[in-house]
């Protein structure tokens, strides 16, 4: 029982954490000053094919988590599957302030919030222990091809080629994909110790 009660907890943890993130996008899309890389890539797959942009992203997730699966299937748990919706139920929430016309500085000081609210989500759900959301296990899991396990040397490939192909596709970008493709990887792993240093103090 107690094992169940620990997993429980983690799945929890996850799950909180991809809606955390996933309401960080919300704050980046409302600022308007562009999307994270992987994001430039869903738009670029929904003007060419004529999808919707959640249609987009669900697919994009769908395939990262198969590959995930493969080359590394440790990775990949339920709750990894169940971040596909959640992310979505972050972004959602955002959506439900209907945040209007925002002067510069406005947009700015959403961009560089929504952008550590993203980054602190992520850390969490890389500290819930029970796997990874969809696009991190599809990073981490690029780890074994490369032999190396750099969350920030991973993400900066990942992000960079998402960007081109994007960008090729006709993807929107603008200072947030730039903020995102330079900093995410290593913000997120400076929040990932501030969690675990936190925890650490807890059960000290």
């Amino acid at each position: 029982m107690k094992q169940k009660d620990t997993y429980a907890k983690r799945a929890l943890i996850m799950i909180v954490g991809s809606i955390v993130f996933g309401m960080g996008i919300g704050f980046c899309n409302a600022a308007d000053l562009g999307m994270d890389p992987m994001s430039v890539f869903s738009d670029g797959i929904h003007q060419t094919i004529s999808i919707t942009l959640g249609q987009a992203n669900a697919l994009l997730s769908i395939v990262e988590i198969a590959i995930a699966f493969v080359l590394n299937r440790k990775n990949v748990s339920l709750i990894t599957l169940a971040t596909i919706f959640t992310v979505s139920i972050g972004i959602d929430l955002v959506g439900l302030f209907h945040i209007g016309n925002l002067t510069m500085l406005l947009r700015v000081v959403f961009m560089v919030m929504g952008f550590l609210i993203y980054t602190f989500g992520i850390a969490i759900t890389q500290n819930s222990g029970i796997g990874y959301s969809g696009y991190d296990s599809f990073i981490f899991s690029l780890g074994t091809l490369f032999h190396t396990e750099s969350y920030h040397l991973l993400r900066w490939g990942t992000d960079g080629l998402f960007l081109i192909l994007g960008f090729l596709l006709g993807g929107t970008i603008g200072i947030c994909t730039a903020l995102v493709l330079i900093a995410a990887g290593k913000v997120t792993e400076w929040w990932l110790k501030q969690i675990e240093g936190f925890r650490s103090r807890i059960h000290a």
